[in-house]
């Protein structure tokens, strides 16, 4: 038995693959070269499904990321305030949401405690956490005239996708708590 396949594959790939590693891949009218990455990157299916891309390593777990931060001071009085909005854009179905938002604030001359959340503020967009909640809230005591910087953090899921703004909401009982500029963050990555 003559096996014709095996000089034109060897032929294809002696003419197309010119370095070590290079792969082929079938392009939109014949095959081609599709050269090797480097080093700490990762090939990927580009979110078309149509292609092949090469990655960074590092950017493999975040694919968007948002940020923002208060641009003032912010007094957290008792009957509450909104500290940072943060505006998404539009999300997507199964989208996995990584979301933290930190808080540094200054408590008055009365202890008390200090609520701090994060939550939806508008947008068509309907989100999911492995909690009955769909909103993150850290409550403690605070001493009087003391410094305190704290963490939240969750991970969602739009199970319906649309627009999504986020923002964050304190509450300072027994006196007010003032957050500088820049000592608030809200930070949300989508996970792969």
């Amino acid at each position: 038995m003559v096996d014709i396949i095996a000089p034109v594959t060897d032929y294809i790939s002696d003419s197309i693959l010119t370095i070590r590693g290079d792969l082929l891949k079938r392009g939109p009218a014949d095959t081609e070269r599709f050269p090797r990455g480097t080093a700490k990157h990762i090939l990927r299916v580009v979110p078309s499904g149509l292609d092949l891309e090469y990655i960074a390593l590092a950017v493999s777990m975040f694919e968007n990321e948002y940020s923002a931060d208060n641009p003032a001071t912010v007094v957290l009085p008792a009957g509450g305030i909104e500290v940072i909005e943060l505006d998404m854009g539009t999300v997507n179905l199964g989208d996995r949401l990584l979301v933290n938002a930190i808080l540094a604030c200054i408590k008055g001359a009365t202890a008390g405690n200090i609520d701090y959340n994060i939550r939806k503020k508008s947008g068509t967009a309907v989100l999911q956490s492995m909690r009955a909640r769909v909103n993150l809230q850290l409550t403690w005591y605070q001493e009087a005239s003391l410094i305190s910087r704290k963490l939240i953090s969750g991970i969602f899921r739009v199970i319906t996708p649309g627009t999504l703004i986020l923002h964050s909401w304190g509450i300072s009982a027994g006196s007010d708590s003032t957050c500088s500029a820049s000592e608030a963050e809200l930070y949300v990555s989508q996970i792969m």
